[in-house]
């Protein structure tokens, strides 16, 4: 029976120990289970979290895209765009191409005895498509090209619009003629431009700047109006005034008034050297050379200041020093000549300096000459003024009774001259200190064999020295209210 029992016994024993192991293998199934399950739910986390980040760096794809697009097209379509330049590309390349053909034109219609044949020109016109105005008769003839009315004259010039192209700030390539608002003419020097503060028509002063050439640039020159009976300068309300190249008398009369006559005095503008061996003095370049271009041209150009110096040392005394060799003011070895506001004027100076710096201020490439001005150029800017300026005192500008500026501290800065009776700037159709500052050099030569160079204008000393008087020095004077004014011409 015993036997039977512990057979029980361990029966149930093992029995036990069954279901422990059951119960360790039902725990180990759920622990797995319940690992499963956190390997399952991690999984949905990380795929979740996945999305998010998929779904974020989607967005961020797009935006970049859209931005890298937005450039692209800004690229391709904005002001300074491909497109844009490539079609400012196309539309230069056709008005280039309008123009030559326009030269083409011109070029083509001389006759052999050197004159331009108005026939050939409109047949040369037909052929090269240019559109031109078919009831005219004579020169100018007006053509359109590109858009824009020109006008070519009897040498061939082609003529724009001042106000039309908009011309300021544009630095010309090539010697250029254009026609203002009354239909007067103005040629403008290769490498030139207009100054931002120019007049835009010719009586009020064009003032052409250089904007190319190293030593010269931002010097200014005033354009002096030349023409007579059908070529005489045009005003507004259709008023027309002459202005004839010439050597002028200004005779102030009793009621202030003045008269203008053909000069007849003892002064001469010599034509050779000649004349100037035994005295020394400088002269014309070429005057007669000036006066053809004069004419031809319809006008001349004109220091708007009187001589300016870079390079000047302001620290330097000049007190002592009356000779233009020892003025230690004039600092370098390379001191440049400028015709500029507010620069030191180029006193003592004799006037064979004078002449040496301005017919050195340009050369052949800027298709101009420079001198030193002459007494045609003088006076015919007298006339000039007299004739077309605004001011109060433009049509008496050559009296005597005392334009000259005030002297209490000696010769001002170029462009900066208060005159005595006016109390204003001595400025007259944008051109300054004719009237006072320093008496200026020019090539006329005196009689006097002691004194035979020439200056014009008033002083800052003198109450007596005026806007066209003409009086004569020494080759070696260069005193301290002795300056000059350099003269462009075609």
């Amino acid at each position: 029976m015993l036997k039977k029992v512990n057979g029980l016994n361990t029966i149930y024993k093992d029995g036990n120990n069954l279901k422990r192991k059951i119960k360790k293998e039902s725990r180990k199934q759920k622990k797995g289970e319940s690992f499963m399950k956190t390997i399952k739910t991690a999984k949905k986390q990380k795929l979740k979290e996945s999305k998010g980040i998929t779904l974020i760096a989607l967005v961020i794809t797009i935006i970049v895209l859209l931005i890298l697009a937005g450039v692209t097209i800004a690229t391709l379509t904005g002001d300074n765009g491909i497109l844009k330049k490539a079609g400012d590309a196309k539309t230069q390349t056709e008005q280039a191409k309008e123009d030559e053909n326009l030269k083409i034109a011109i070029a083509g219609s001389y006759g052999t005895d050197g004159k331009l044949n108005l026939k050939d020109l409109k047949d040369n016109l037909e052929n090269q498509g240019i559109d031109y105005d078919k009831n005219n008769t004579g020169f100018p003839l007006e053509v359109i090209v590109n858009g824009e009315k020109k006008k070519i004259d009897a040498n061939g010039n082609i003529i724009e619009s001042i106000q039309s192209l908009k011309t300021k700030g544009t630095v010309f390539k090539d010697t250029t003629t254009l026609e203002d608002t009354y239909g007067n003419q103005v040629t403008i020097p290769k490498g030139f431009k207009i100054a931002n503060d120019s007049a835009t028509d010719v009586t009020g002063g064009i003032v052409i700047e250089d904007a190319t050439y190293t030593n010269t640039i931002g010097s200014q020159f005033v354009w002096i109006p030349v023409g007579t009976g059908e070529n005489a300068i045009k005003k507004a309300n259709k008023e027309t005034v002459d202005i004839a190249l010439g050597r002028y008398s200004f005779t102030q009369n009793s009621d202030g008034t003045i008269t203008t006559s053909e000069y007849s005095g003892s002064y001469t503008e010599d034509t050779t050297a000649s004349h100037n061996s035994s005295r020394g003095n400088a002269i014309a370049k070429d005057i007669e050379k000036f006066k053809t271009s004069a004419n031809s041209n319809h006008g001349y150009y004109i220091g708007r200041y009187e001589a300016g110096v870079v390079d000047y040392n302001s620290s330097v005394s000049t007190s002592n020093s009356n000779n233009e060799t020892n003025w230690t003011g004039y600092t370098g070895d390379n001191i440049k000549l400028v015709c500029k506001k507010e620069q030191q004027v180029w006193n003592y100076v004799t006037q064979n300096k004078a002449s040496e710096l301005s017919r050195d201020m340009y050369g052949s490439e800027a298709k101009v000459t420079s001198d030193l001005i002459n007494s045609y150029a003088w006076d015919t800017a007298i006339v000039f003024i007299q004739k077309c300026g605004t001011e109060s005192n433009s049509s008496t500008y050559s009296k005597t009774d005392g334009l000259s500026s005030t002297g209490t501290n000696g010769p001002q800065t170029t462009g900066t001259n208060i005159l005595k009776v006016t109390s204003k700037v001595d400025k007259q159709c944008n051109i300054f200190d004719m009237a006072g500052n320093c008496r200026d050099w020019t090539t006329e030569t005196c009689s006097n064999s002691d004194n035979p160079c020439v200056y014009r204008g008033g002083s800052c000393y003198y109450s007596n020295r005026y806007t066209s008087i003409r009086s004569g020095y020494s080759t070696s004077n260069a005193s301290s209210n002795l300056s000059f004014r350099p003269l462009l011409y075609l």
